[in-house]
């Protein structure tokens, strides 16, 4: 089988580039222009360029060799959709979308076999005169055709219900379909899949110059360790505030008692994983996350573990550079990136011969709906609720979390997962 070739633009930390090293992809070079995460992507690609939009189409001497261009490119400005914003600072035309536009106008005009970037869900609601207009005013007449895909990170065994859009452009005369995963998870992805063999580890607080290893957390107040003591599985200060507001410390029930809005500690604010459970959906706040059991924060490597980063000799893979946690959360997780790339393999290898059709899970009915898209430029593939359905929570069976997750742990369930 040919070893194909991928060229990355705004893939920022690489995650998205190391699933795709694991489905058999080259990568020789990531093209970024913000310098966020380049230290990290460096990890995954065999070099990564930082500097200005214009000099690109002259870092590759042959263009024809790639087959692939990848990336996810900043997202902010679909998913801060507020009231009140100008167009430059939310929606389909904000300066955040503008690598995007970078990416697809790039690899348009290096004639690129299949172009792919990611994103929130919102960029194909929010962003939806943005997709029509790369499909009406560039796609379309350079001779491509659009599949929208939304995929579910969990349906992949990873631990969070991660939904996200991804965008894949691909030159007429190929075919692009999907094979979902050949293995599902044999029951529904939680937190004690990824952390239970780390949670003893040994830590240490993130330092004031930023220094930070696998075991590194984020610096907890005194306040706040008083709160996190008595903060119950799977709640958060503001659930303690709506709920138990005694179980506060006396400075965060100030905050609740004095507050303007039900969410005083914010949509960020420090919350307690569940051993059973699958974690929130990682955001750049990921470092506010809870140990189910540990009265600390989530270190650096439990959230590369939890985002599905690889090993490497046995040891985690974690960022390099500044903001580590803002690294991980932002990424693709490799494992869903890997699929991807199948893929695209299948495409770029003629796999599904004159086969065109698109289709999407239906959970209710435990079936794929969909047809025949050979007659459409643009279809759809949702796999969002495939393999999703949770697991009955501990109370639900009569236990206590810490009985759960040890009965847990001793199943062969448990076993095979690990």
């Amino acid at each position: 089988m040919t070893q194909h070739t991928t060229v990355g633009c705004h893939v920022f930390a690489g995650a998205m580039t190391a699933g795709l090293k694991q489905a058999g992809f080259r990568t020789p070079l990531n093209l970024e222009c913000h310098g966020f995460g380049l230290e990290s992507a460096r990890q995954f690609a065999d070099e990564v360029y930082d500097g200005p939009q214009s000099s690109w189409p002259g870092l590759i001497p042959d263009w024809d060799e790639v087959a692939f261009m990848h990336g996810n490119p900043r997202c902010t400005g679909f998913s801060s959709v507020t009231c009140g914003l100008g167009e430059d600072s939310h929606g389909p035309w904000a300066r955040q979308c503008q690598d995007l536009r970078d990416l697809c106008e790039l690899g348009i005009a290096m004639r690129v076999p299949v172009i792919c970037w990611e994103s929130v869900q919102q960029a194909y609601t929010v962003g939806r005169p943005l997709l029509d207009m790369l499909r009406d005013e560039q796609f379309a007449p350079a001779g491509y055709r659009i599949a929208h895909l939304f995929i579910n990170a969990a349906t992949f065994g990873n631990p969070q219900q991660r939904k996200r859009y991804f965008f894949v452009a691909y030159r007429r005369g190929l075919q692009f379909n999907i094979e979902p995963p050949a293995e599902l998870p044999a029951h529904k992805p939680c937190v004690a899949d990824v952390l239970w063999p780390a949670q003893y580890y040994g830590t240490n607080i993130l330092s004031k110059d930023g220094d930070y290893d696998i075991h590194t957390h984020k610096r907890i107040t005194p306040q706040m360790v008083e709160t996190i003591r008595n903060m119950p599985s799977g709640w958060s200060t503001n659930g303690m505030g709506k709920h138990a507001p005694e179980l506060l410390s006396a400075f965060h029930r100030a905050k609740w008692d004095t507050r303007n809005s039900d969410m005083p500690f914010s949509l960020h604010a420090s919350a307690r994983l569940r051993w059973l459970e699958r974690c929130p959906t990682l955001t750049g706040a990921c470092s506010n996350l809870v140990h189910p059991e540990l009265d600390r924060y989530i270190t650096v490597g439990e959230a590369a573990a939890l985002m599905g980063w690889p090993k490497r000799d046995g040891q985690q893979v974690i960022p390099r550079g500044e903001a580590p946690y803002a690294q991980i959360a932002k990424g693709v997780v490799p494992a869903v990136a890997k699929w991807l790339g199948e893929q695209v393999i299948r495409c770029l290898d003629g796999y599904w011969g004159d086969d065109d059709w698109e289709s999407s899970y239906d959970d209710a009915r435990d079936t794929w709906t969909g047809g025949d898209s050979s007659d459409k430029i643009e279809k759809v593939f949702d796999m969002t609720k495939l393999n999703t359905k949770r697991r009955p929570l501990p109370e639900e069976l009569g236990m206590s979390e810490e009985q759960a997750y040890r009965r847990y742990h001793e199943s062969d369930l448990w076993r095979r997962a690990v």
